[in-house]
């Protein structure tokens, strides 16, 4: 009869009325808060604009959506937009950083980007480039791109589009001058997609027609349609080659290859001679019974692991000739237009070897990493999911470490529960994680604006974390750079002989908790690819993290031993590499060593941070400062970078847990400014979630020395004496009220 639970509920009444009460004040104050801007002579501060912008353009959706009936959203927009008019009129009345960045009251025409060491530039300065991805209409949305200061976009143009038919080129150069011309006048830099995955239709014939699975609806290897390809790239280079705001063309969009089986056999009977002599020796390996060499077959269901081994790898082999061709054409007719491949975000999935697309081989032919991956920002423990999107940048940048990054077609999946600040912070935090794990350009899909919950426009706070990350990380670039630049003393082991071995089971889930799990300490974490240890060793790491990788090639395998035998810091489960690179059992090990950290339990993420953390602790490593708590362990969640850029130390801060959490530093700095808002911080210290700090550290203080006169005195150490009240009071003097882009 007793009482067995209970909870208290808020409940809100929505009417018509009182959403257009909720609107009405919000029109007003953004109408005088434009008159403002518009008053101001010269350029605008950055951030109001921005505000104003997103609110002058949403009042009408929420307004509409109160028509249709959709009170929720429109109350939605209302109340986030009346945060948003507040925020604006605090930006142009306090002095805060967002002053700092301006806006000219004519857009600057775009100008070209390059790529300096790994980071775009532009006129000697870093740059990061966020804008669209490619849509239909996506001329029609430049002028939208430039009022939210967004200046990047991808255009695409497919064969179908160039050619007219084998002989003549179509009539496509005047569309895509105009387009070029007026993304240039509105300072946007492109992209421009050649999307080579389908033929056009009078190209089209079975003898070149291919259903056996891929993104490319035709036989890559036949003479036809290679010379269809030849065409289309010269075409498209000679319009797009003198225009100073093309960034790169890209060669291909989520490439995914099934070569043709009679290709691939014809293929794989001249590897297996050339490698074997003899088909015995080549039966002894593979554990097969063929007669002899021209009774090989194509069997991707085999489970003779060096079979497999061999057919991945030339059936990868083939694609990166296919994609380093490509290249070359475009180089002939555009010799200095970067080129890229647009990489899916499959990198940690198994079966993906099997798909013919080896990145390191295809990404050395390139000038630019592209790639696709998305973020699901659904709390699975923290307030965003794992973080696969920032793995993909960090793969990327370890494959490549002088390509920049780029990704074309960047996306999100947001809960449909989640709106208003907790969306802005989740799409922010994702935006600044994935700007620390390499990326320099984002092309984000847009979405309809006031629609649904995917794309930056359908919701005005979406657009607001999107747009307001451009500001900050533009201001700050570099920063930003030095920081996203620092030194990866970390690494895991990238093995792609373990990625074909059982599909990459269980490899490649236990690489991205891996990643995962060190990247949430505070060293900057690469990965380290198999064949980079069979060309240098493993110079300048000072931690190896292996994952469950049971294959490994003999030489990888020996410059891991010399590594554990000089001394190097390992993390590991058991005893890796059983196998060497085509499956089968070798018969000795790496042998542990004092500086060996293995994980007792699971290979989760926690238990990579704790054995980071664990090896961290070794004598001769030296840890930069990073945030803990008070008993002085790592905290799930909250991220760190640390470098130093002319002198000058930086920390990057980010709480991806869904509460505050209370951290302090390691080492002797204990405050600095925070060059988002502003504000001081001084640790210990609550850190609010999905909130980005970029915290330029003070100095470590140095006690004074009293100049010694008579040797035979000895030297007094002076503090200086502090009055605690006049401190305090210089401390709240210099605290900035909180702003937008700073919460």
């Amino acid at each position: 009869g007793g009482e067995l639970a209970a909870t208290l509920l808020s409940l809100s009444l929505l009417t018509g009325v009182n959403i257009q009460n909720r609107l009405n004040p919000v029109k007003d104050e953004i109408g005088v808060l434009r008159q403002t801007l518009n008053g101001l002579p010269g350029s605008r501060p950055a951030y109001p604009s921005l505000h104003v912008a997103i609110a002058e353009d949403y009042l009408p959706l929420s307004e509409a959506a109160l028509l249709a009936g959709d009170w929720t959203r429109a109350h939605q927009f209302a109340e986030y937009l009346s945060e948003l008019a507040a925020a604006a009129r605090l930006e142009l009345s306090v002095v805060t950083p967002s002053i700092a960045a301006m806006a000219g009251t004519a857009t600057t025409p775009a100008g070209k980007v390059t790529n300096e060491n790994g980071v775009l530039a532009s006129g000697g300065q870093p740059v990061y480039l966020f804008g669209a991805a490619y849509r239909d209409d996506i001329g029609s949305m430049l002028p939208q791109l430039e009022r939210y200061g967004l200046r990047f976009a991808v255009y695409r143009v497919t064969p179908a589009q160039t050619l007219a038919d084998g002989q003549r080129p179509a009539d496509f150069a005047a569309s895509l001058e105009s387009f070029l011309a007026d993304a240039e006048r509105r300072g946007v830099n492109v992209v421009v997609d050649a999307a080579p995955e389908n033929l056009p239709a009078w190209a089209q014939a079975p003898a070149v027609d291919t259903t056996s699975g891929g993104t490319f609806n035709y036989d890559l290897m036949a003479e036809g349609p290679r010379t269809v390809l030849e065409r289309h790239l010269a075409a498209l280079a000679s319009v797009v080659r003198t225009r100073p705001n093309v960034v790169s063309i890209s060669l291909a969009d989520d490439p995914a290859l099934r070569l043709r089986e009679s290709t691939l056999r014809e293929g794989l009977i001249q590897l297996a001679k050339s490698r074997y002599t003899e088909y015995d020796a080549m039966n002894r390996r593979w554990r097969t019974r063929y007669m002899s060499f021209d009774e090989v077959q194509v069997d991707w269901a085999s489970r003779h692991t060096a079979y497999l081994y061999d057919l991945q790898t030339y059936h990868q082999e083939l694609g990166t000739q296919l994609f380093a061709w490509l290249a070359d054409l475009s180089r002939k007719t555009a010799p200095a237009l970067p080129v890229q491949v647009q990489f899916a975000d499959t990198a940690f999935n198994k079966g993906e070897s099997m798909q013919g697309i080896d990145r390191e081989s295809i990404l050395n032919a390139m000038d630019m990493s592209g790639t696709s991956a998305s973020q699901s920002l659904y709390g699975d423990g923290l307030a965003i999911g794992p973080q696969t999107q920032a793995a993909n940048y960090a793969l990327l940048r370890s494959l490549r470490p002088n390509a920049p990054v780029l990704n074309t077609n960047d996306a999100f999946e947001l809960p449909a529960n989640v709106t208003g600040n907790e969306a802005y912070g989740r799409v922010r935090a994702m935006m600044w994680e994935g700007v620390m794990a390499g990326l320099n350009a984002s092309a984000m899909q847009l979405g309809a604006p006031g629609v649904g919950n995917d794309g930056i426009l359908a919701r005005p706070e979406l657009i607001d974390a999107y747009a307001t990350t451009n500001l900050d990380v533009n201001r700050l670039a570099p920063i930003i750079t030095a920081l996203q630049q620092a030194p990866a003393p970390v690494r895991i082991l990238w093995s792609p002989s373990s990625k074909m071995f059982n599909r990459g089971d269980p490899y490649v889930d236990s690489a991205m908790r891996a990643y995962e799990g060190c990247a949430n300490l505070g060293p900057r974490t690469l990965f380290m690819s198999e064949r980079e240890c069979e060309r240098n060793g493993l110079n300048g790491v000072d931690v190896l993290v292996i994952p469950k990788a049971l294959a490994l090639s003999d030489d990888a395998f020996h410059a891991i031993e010399r590594f554990v035998e000089a001394g190097g810091v390992t993390i590991r489960q058991g005893n890796p590499f059983p196998y060497d690179r085509q499956g089968i059992s070798r018969t000795d090990t790496v042998t542990g060593s004092k500086r060996t950290i293995l994980l007792r339990s699971e290979d989760s993420v926690r238990a990579y941070l704790d054995a980071l953390d664990a090896a961290y602790a070794l004598d001769g490593l030296n840890a930069p400062p990073r945030p803990v708590n008070e008993f002085d362990y790592p905290i799930d969640g909250v991220k760190s970078r640390f470098a130093v850029y002319e002198r000058v130390p930086y920390l990057y801060l980010m709480n991806l847990r869904e509460g505050p959490v209370r951290v302090k530093l390691t080492g002797e700095y204990s405050s600095g400014m925070d060059l988002i808002t502003g504000n001081r911080v001084n640790f210990p210290d609550i850190v609010d979630p999905l909130t980005p700090m970029v915290i330029q550290l003070d100095a470590i203080p140095q006690p004074e020395k009293v100049a010694v006169i008579d040797s035979g005195v000895q030297t007094v150490e002076l503090t200086p004496v502090v009055d605690e009240a006049e401190l305090k009071k210089q401390q709240s003097a210099a605290q900035q009220p909180s702003v937008r882009h700073g919460r």
